[in-house]
């Protein structure tokens, strides 16, 4: 820990606090095996039992060149209900880009040079943002999430999830009707 940054640091510190958050859930709540749809791609989900919440987690092996879409289903949910879904907040190191970060950046960095070495102590690139609003029905379903990094191009709704990464997803009942109906 005394080698880590105060970005490093922080991201810890929000995991932490979500855990928390968590806590019982993750403990004590159903927990589901899914099928591999993906021979890359594992996915395990904690339910409560009633329904009113779940986390899904969707976990990489291997990247794969231009993977296409992903979609995840959600087990366990009132079928009736709304949920807001959201992935939990999560960062990566600007460095584990590589050569690619030229992609991304609009001017021209070196991997490794006095300027990323710098950055990378104050900004993380915040990735896998995503926050849905679905009846549970259409969650069990399944839910087809933002495209993957592919190797050119990013915007705010890439999923960086590369070799072995990884993205927890919340889905707990919102109340209402979705867009006033």
């Amino acid at each position: 820990l005394g080698n880590l940054n105060l970005k490093e640091k922080e991201e810890i510190r929000n995991q932490i606090t979500w855990y928390k958050k968590y806590r019982s859930l993750m403990q004590f709540g159903k927990f589901y095996r899914f099928i591999k749809e993906k021979e890359n791609r594992v996915n395990f989900q904690v339910a409560e039992e009633d329904g009113s919440i779940a986390v899904l987690g969707n976990f990489q092996i291997l990247q794969k060149p231009s993977p296409g879409f992903d979609v995840l289903h959600f087990k366990g949910l009132k079928p009736e209900e709304r949920y807001h879904v959201e992935t939990v907040k999560a960062t990566m190191d600007i460095d584990s880009f590589g050569e690619l970060l030229k992609h991304v950046t609009p001017v021209k960095l070196k991997p490794g040079g006095l300027i990323l070495r710098n950055a990378r102590k104050f900004y993380r690139l915040p990735h896998n943002v995503e926050t849905y609003e679905a009846y549970g029905d259409l969650l069990s379903s399944g839910l087809r999430v933002n495209q993957q990094f592919m190797g050119t191009g990013y915007s705010k709704e890439t999923r960086m999830l590369g070799d072995f990464g990884s993205q927890l997803m919340t889905a707990e009942i919102k109340g209402g009707r979705i867009n006033g109906e």
